[in-house]
This record gives structure tokens, sequence and C-alpha cells, in this order.
């Protein structure tokens, strides 16, 4: 049995408060501007940040700090179970959770903005950044054949400006990149190597205009590269069609590629002037089947956008989402555990936000009974002092609510281990806990004395 003690660190009426948001404010957020998350297990979350990377074991309420004073553009875990960080011109490698570092430096100073990985284990890394004026610059795609400690260019065929804007693989181990285009001259755009990165091949992007608009985009720019578990690749493009500026989120099979067939589009803000949407960032898909993603700018258009039908439709959320540094909203990052639980950061903000909107209530526990294996004690329980929970086989966090014998309520909120400290001020007499774990619930009654 777990007999794992921790506090509640926010009041009920917060709690209370917060459960009418989308999205919920982690228990502790420190080191300042986000840029990137993952995690590896359900009790190991690493954070990239401006100063360092965080890494916590008990879902965000407290933190260790891994290599303090670098800037973290990216985070990764590979296969093996190795944490890398992309750095300025530095990829950091991990073989121990980050206790310890192997430094590999690259032979040119661009942000590592993202990472990739083959079925047999092949790392690739993406490079590139907006410099104002001197436009976009990067030094393309890296590749590591021994687990990251080596890394060389694999640019052959890609545009000039060698700035990443995205990178994905698909399951055939086939890579898709989007090069920015400085002169918006359509030599970059998006690409496709069978091959691992030995050459790229330039993919038209042509779609049906409906007579609004022509039907070959020339790509400036590309915001996201996402390949979902059924095969589609999903692309959010800014370009244009000959004279007309686009804005568009595309999606197409990976067995269509690379040929000449159309791109479906995606209206997801359900514009009038289709061709200029909001334009998606990466996705994530989450393991019940509903797909994450994201838009940025001002607090009106910077959103969450949450698909339940597999990327045809998407529906926008923002309550309780915070801001980046600049007083906007920016790009989101999200990982997700086991529970069907999503941590989200965004951009150059300092919040860590989570939501339970995926919680896999059906597909974890199709054929668990409705009782929660429970046990109170002690009962009796003193104000302000530890009532523990006994439990077995239970999915954290718990939602728990305590009532008087008139049915109102004392206390409410969200137990992320196997006890909580009763509230000073809560009135003594007999009192009934309610305690919810996804489907199933457990009601005790305790004498408060």
């Amino acid at each position: 049995m777990k007999s794992l003690i921790l506090f509640i660190l926010l009041s009920g009426g917060t709690l209370l408060m917060q459960a009418q948001k989308f999205w919920l404010i982690a228990p502790s957020f420190p080191l300042g501007l986000k840029t990137s998350i993952v995690s590896v297990t359900d009790s190991l979350i690493y954070i990239g940040t401006t100063s360092g990377i965080l890494r916590t074991y008990d879902q965000c309420h407290t933190f260790d700090t891994l290599l303090a004073g670098t800037y973290i553009y990216s985070l990764y875990v590979s296969n093996a179970g190795h944490l890398f960080a992309g750095g300025n011109g530095v990829i950091y490698r991990s073989a121990d959770s980050g206790d310890t570092w192997d430094t590999r430096v690259l032979n040119a100073a661009f942000p590592v903005r993202s990472f990739v990985e083959t079925s047999a284990g092949d790392l690739f890394a993406s490079t590139g950044i907006y410099m104002d004026p001197q436009g976009f610059e990067g030094a393309g795609v890296y590749y590591s054949g021994d687990d990251g400690v080596t890394w060389i260019q694999k640019n052959t065929g890609l545009a000039s400006t060698l700035c990443i804007d995205a990178l994905a693989i698909d399951r055939q181990d086939h890579l898709y990149v989007a090069v920015a285009d400085n002169d918006q001259t359509g030599v970059a755009g998006l690409f496709y190597s069978p091959n691992l990165g030995s050459s790229w091949l330039k993919v038209q992007v042509t779609i049906d205009g409906r007579g609004a608009i022509p039907d070959q985009i020339r790509i400036y720019s590309t915001t996201s590269i996402s390949i979902s578990p059924a095969d589609t690749v999903c692309i959010s493009v800014q370009g244009v069609a000959i004279n007309v500026g686009v804005e568009l989120n595309l999606r197409k099979n990976i067995f269509d590629m690379p040929s000449a067939s159309e791109w479906s589009v995606v209206n997801v803000a359900h514009n009038v002037s289709w061709w200029l949407d909001r334009l998606l960032y990466p996705i994530h898909f989450a393991q019940n089947g509903d797909w994450y993603s994201s838009s940025a700018g001002s607090v009106q258009l910077g959103k969450t956008w949450l698909s339940k039908d597999k990327g045809r439709t998407w529906s926008a959320h923002d309550a309780g989402l915070g801001l980046d540094v600049h007083g906007r909203r920016n790009v989101q990052y999200f990982t997700e555990l086991s529970s069907g639980r999503i941590y989200m950061v965004q951009r150059l903000a300092e919040l860590i936000h989570y939501t339970d909107t995926s919680q896999l209530i059906t597909s974890i526990m199709p054929n668990r009974p409705n009782t929660l294996p429970i046990t109170l004690y002690p009962n009796p329980v003193g104000r302000g002092t530890m009532l523990y929970m006994d439990m077995d086989d239970i999915c954290l966090p718990c939602e728990v609510s305590i009532t008087d014998i008139q049915g109102r309520r004392l206390w409410a909120g969200s137990v992320f281990g196997s006890g909580l400290r009763l509230p000073e001020d809560i009135s003594a007499g007999v009192h009934t806990v309610q305690i919810i774990d996804g489907v199933r619930r457990a009601v005790w009654q305790i004498v408060v004395d």
C-alpha cells in the first residue's frame, strides 16, 4: 500500500475556482521563462527555460535545477532513455536523468530547436532563428547515428537559408523539414527525405483553391509539421498563391508524399476568407484521441486549440491561460502523463499549466468497479492534522470534498498524494468525505474533533 504524504498547497476556494477553467496552474513554476517540456514517466518531468532546466519528480510541486544559467530551446528524451537539450550551437546530452551532462558543440552557433528519432535510434536535430535585420538564418539539419555522441550536417538539397522552421518524422522513417524563405522567392518551403537526410526533395504544395485563389502555394514560413498516429501529415504555412497572401492549415497522408496530389485545407478558425486562417503550432496527439495545438499573437488571437475528431474541426480555449513576458500569447508545448493529464508551457511565459480535459476515464478504467479501495485514518481526526488515505489502485490526483451533516461544503480540492491536512478552521462534528478517481468514488464518514 502507498503511504506517501503530500500537503495541499492551494486553498479549497482557489481550487474550486480553477476547476471551472480549461487550464489550471501547477503548484509551482520557478526559474523564469519557459521554452519546452517533456515527460519521461509520471514522476519525472523536465521543463526547459531561458536559464536552465527544471526537473520535477512530484508533478510540479518541487524542482531541481539542471544546467543553470543555460538558455534551453528544446528538450527530447530518446528511446534509449537519454535526455537531450538544445542550446545555442550546442547539444547537451545526459544518460543519467540530468545529473551529469556531455556537451556537443556544433559547427555553427544557431539555436537547436527540435529533435526527432528513427525507429533504429538515429537522431536528427534542427537549427534556425530569425534575426532582425538579417532575416532567417540557420545551419540546417544535424544527424547522429551514435546516440548523440557526434553530429554531422545533412543538408543536401535544402534551401540556402538553412533556417529550419519545423522538423518531423513518420513511421516509415521518412523525414520532413520546412525551411524559411528570406527573399520569398519560393526556393524554400517543405522538403522530404526518404533516405535519412542523405538528400532532400522539394515538395510542391497545391490545394483546391475553389476558384477564390490559385492552387499553387509558395511557402515563406511554416509554424508546424506534425504527423498523427494515423499517418496524417499536418502542416501550417504562410505564403502566397501567385499574388494572394495565404495562411493555411493543410493535411495529407504520408503515403501520398511527395506526389503532386492536392493537400486538404482545414479551416480552423472558420474564417470567411478561408485562405487566411489561424495558423497552428506543433500538435500533441493525446492518448484518448484528442489533438492539442496552439495559435500565437495577441490575447484575442492566441489560444489553445482542441480537436475531438482527429483534426477535422477545432475549438478554441483560453480559460486560465496565462501570458508571455510581452503580455501576449505564445507557442504552447505539451506533454502527457499515463492518466491523460496534459502539462503545458508557453514559450517565454513563467507559468506551468495542466489540464484534465483528456483524462483517460474510459480507456484506462473500463472494467474497474465503481467503488474506490480506500481506507481513511485516523478517525476521529483532529483539526489541522493529517488525514491519511491508504490506496492501492488509484489514478492521482483524486478530487476530494468534505461536507457537513447538512450537506454544506467545508473543503474541496485535488489531492496529489495519499494524505491531506485538514484546515485549522474546519468545524468539529461528523462530516462526509467524498473521493473521486475518474469514474470511481468512495464516500466515508469521519469525526473531526
